[in-house]
């Protein structure tokens, strides 16, 4: 009996909390290194093994004792999710690798001159897993980490690019519900 499916278009959304690290923003990072936030992702499971997907996550930061109007971090994520045990399965885990385009976006940030607006742009890959617990072929929630490792970033202050580039790396956790949108269709 099936019990579950990824094979086809799948959708999904879900809830984050977000961590980010620095070394060049060590007070940053350790005052206000984390938040919450929500992200979509579209995948095509080509088999019930291999799942190409893109999705896009937002993440509020909570400033606390730091002297900013708001942050937050934004992530583009592409890459290939790969499903382990079979469609008899209900409990399905799964570990994906990719590519990620972040921005870490610092609005009305203290800085020695006075108040800036601060962009750290990067492409960074990352790596992560989790497991998903289907209800039947086309309903599922999942929980899921994704690790964004260092990558090649860019610093902009008020639009101008500084020429620095900071270290950053990110961790998100989710939960959340994804829809087999090919077994509505069937």
């Amino acid at each position: 009996m099936q019990r579950s499916s990824v094979k086809g278009l799948n959708v999904a959304a879900g809830a984050n909390l977000m961590g980010w690290s620095s070394e060049y923003y060590e007070f940053l990072s350790e005052n206000a290194g984390s938040g919450y936030g929500a992200g979509v992702t579209a995948s095509y499971g080509i088999t019930e093994l291999i799942e190409p997907y893109l999705g896009f996550s937002y993440s509020s930061i909570a400033v606390g004792d730091v002297d900013a109007q708001s942050m937050s971090m934004r992530q583009l994520d592409v890459g290939l999710r790969l499903n382990f045990l079979g469609t008899i399965h209900a409990w399905r885990p799964f570990v994906q690798a990719g590519y990620s385009n972040r921005v870490l976006g610092m609005n009305e940030i203290s800085y020695d001159m006075g108040y800036a607006d601060v962009q750290v742009k990067s492409h960074a890959p990352h790596v992560g897993g989790g497991i998903a617990y289907f209800f039947n072929p086309m309903w599922a929630v999942y929980a899921k980490g994704l690790f964004t490792l260092e990558g090649k970033n860019s610093e902009y202050f008020d639009g101008q690019r500084t020429g620095e580039e900071p270290d950053i790396t990110a961790f998100r956790v989710t939960v959340g519900i994804k829809c087999n949108i090919q077994s509505l269709l069937n």
